[in-house]
């Protein structure tokens, strides 16, 4: 989204409007990041992921592929899909391994 909204303000297209939506998610961005490489005290390392993903964290952990994960939760291979590429995101890992090294790392797991 923000690579479509630089273009868009590139273009002159809804300059101000554009460019105040990329400002917000580039903080937003940004404050994900540093929430994961120090994640603050105060805050429960569980409060990173939802009850759901923390669920199929546990399972991508134990080697289940998207369409095992999906099999076992009764969801639609998109939804599994969706969860996975959301636990990527939120502990900023690049593939199965990382995230589950990072999950360890922070005691989700």
């Amino acid at each position: 989204m923000a690579a479509v909204l630089r273009d868009a303000v590139a273009a002159g297209i809804t300059p101000q409007y554009g460019a105040r939506l990329l400002k917000i998610i580039e903080q937003g961005e940004g404050q994900r990041h540093d929430r994961i490489k120090g994640v603050p005290s105060s805050l429960p390392r569980s409060a990173l992921l939802s009850s759901r993903e923390l669920e199929i964290l546990r399972l991508v952990a134990d080697g289940l592929s998207n369409g095992q994960i999906a099999g076992r939760l009764i969801i639609s291979l998109g939804t599994a899909k969706t969860h996975v590429h959301n636990i990527f995101e939120k502990l900023g890992a690049k593939d199965r391994l990382d995230v589950v090294t990072k999950a360890r790392e922070l005691g989700l797991i």
